[in-house]
């Protein structure tokens, strides 16, 4: 069976099993070839027929936002953002914020909708997260240079940021991978 795993998930659950899967990129032609097939990833693509779809929990989602915002509103943006960047919520390990916001109703209810933990940080250790947009306005309110972008990296362990700040009026979103093995 054809095998695309970025990375390299099921062949370190599957020690003895290298003969079934033949081990291909994760490449446009790759993609566009009907199954049979397995994909272990956190992607979306348009998936041709006879693809088995597997989805490691390995994206962390740092969310910052306004007191009162309604969960609808956060998960609309998280709809939104991470249809626009071809990823699945699905592969979502967690939602990631400060301290501050711990307790927030409506991130406590997106964390509950979509089945993953609430994680937070000190703004001391978000402090310590060097981010590609800091804000000084979050800084003037929160005592950190980014709410979202340093708890998603925190988060991820420091890897790698697949998305960077997105925002509405009231909501902040980055995404962060998780690093194998899964380490939040």
């Amino acid at each position: 069976v054809r095998l695309v795993d970025p990375c390299g998930c099921l062949g370190r659950e599957l020690p003895g099993q290298e003969d079934y899967f033949q081990s291909q990129p994760e490449s446009p032609e790759t993609l566009a070839r009907p199954g049979p097939a397995v994909y272990v990833g956190c992607r979306e693509y348009p998936w041709p027929r006879g693809w088995l779809r597997l989805r490691p929990r390995n994206l962390a989602a740092g969310v910052g936002c306004n007191k009162g915002t309604p969960a609808a509103e956060i998960l609309a943006l998280m709809t939104d953002v991470f249809a626009r960047f071809r990823l699945s919520l699905r592969s979502l390990h967690c939602l990631a914020t400060i301290a501050a916001k711990k307790s927030e109703p409506g991130l406590v209810a997106a964390a509950q909708h979509l089945g993953v933990t609430l994680v937070w940080y000190t703004a001391e250790e978000l402090q310590e997260v060097p981010v590609p947009n800091p804000s000084a306005m979050v800084q003037r309110h929160m005592g950190v240079a980014s709410v979202c972008e340093a708890a998603a990296l925190k988060a991820a362990g420091g890897k790698t940021l697949l998305i960077p700040k997105q925002k509405t009026p009231n909501v902040t979103l980055a995404v962060a991978q998780v690093g194998w093995p899964w380490s939040v």
